[in-house]
């Protein structure tokens, strides 16, 4: 607008100039003024334009600012997503990590850990998690040496303990979940050696359930339940023995084949 507003008033002045007679001079000197006022103009307007428009190095920097933006917007996805699946790998293996371990709190009559790990492999017999023949040969050497500590009388609770423990650490999580929902109990073991064919007599002496003590005295409740507790005593620890010697046999033949 405002090159065309300068040419209508250059036009103008050339008209006037040439209504007042001016001599030729003046008038043909008139358009070299006019094209010179022109050229100043359309200078003017480039340079302005020239100001407005983004140079075309401005402009490729700026698509290639956008493009590395883009890509660092991308990349930043990336690493978050990897981040968090890292994350749900962290988790996941964390959860698995977490050992179960074996409890004697889920009954009363509740087997220690160490029967319930001899009993439980017994059972796991035939399944799929039965003992490998790898396992097999570290559990071998493990059980005879608890059996070693408990028939010798002689091996602290920490060595025992610390066998015990051994064992449960070569079993695999699977293996040792599948024993810990068994909740065996003490008559799980006795049911048990009924089932293996074994009998275990408990030496306890006592005629006619044991009610009778000499003379015809008969025991208060009191000692009733005492000698009852020494014989279901005696009668696992009988169970535990057969069994024992029924699993070293067992992972002998495992280890060798």
């Amino acid at each position: 607008m405002k090159k065309t507003a300068i040419l209508l008033l250059s036009v103008l002045l050339v008209l006037l100039m040439a209504g007042c007679g001016d001599d030729p001079a003046a008038s043909s000197a008139a358009p070299e003024v006019v094209d010179s006022e022109v050229a100043d103009v359309n200078a003017e307007v480039e340079n302005e334009s020239g100001e407005d428009a983004v140079p075309a190095g401005i402009t490729g920097e700026t698509e290639a600012d956008s493009v590395t933006d883009s890509d660092s917007s991308a990349t930043t996805a990336e690493t978050d997503t990897g981040a968090s699946t890292e994350g749900a790998v962290d988790v996941a293996a964390m959860a698995e990590a977490v050992a179960v371990a074996l409890t004697e709190d889920y009954a009363e009559d509740a087997l220690p850990v160490r029967n319930q790990l001899l009993i439980g492999t017994l059972k796991l017999e035939g399944s799929e998690l039965a003992v490998t023949q790898e396992q097999a040969t570290q559990l071998l050497l493990l059980w005879q040496a608890s059996a070693a500590l408990s028939r010798s009388g002689t091996g602290a609770p920490e060595e025992i303990a610390a066998v015990v423990s051994q064992i449960e650490a070569t079993m695999t999580q699977a293996q040792i979940a599948a024993i810990a929902e068994m909740q065996l109990t003490r008559e799980s073991m006795q049911l048990m050696a009924q089932e293996m064919g074994l009998t275990m007599g408990d030496g306890s002496g006592d005629g006619a359930g044991g009610t009778n003590r000499g003379q015809g005295q008969e025991l208060s409740a009191e000692e009733m339940a005492t000698r009852e507790a020494e014989r279901a005593e005696r009668t696992s620890s009988g169970a535990t023995t057969a069994l024992l010697d029924m699993l070293i046999e067992m992972l002998t033949s495992r280890s060798q084949a």
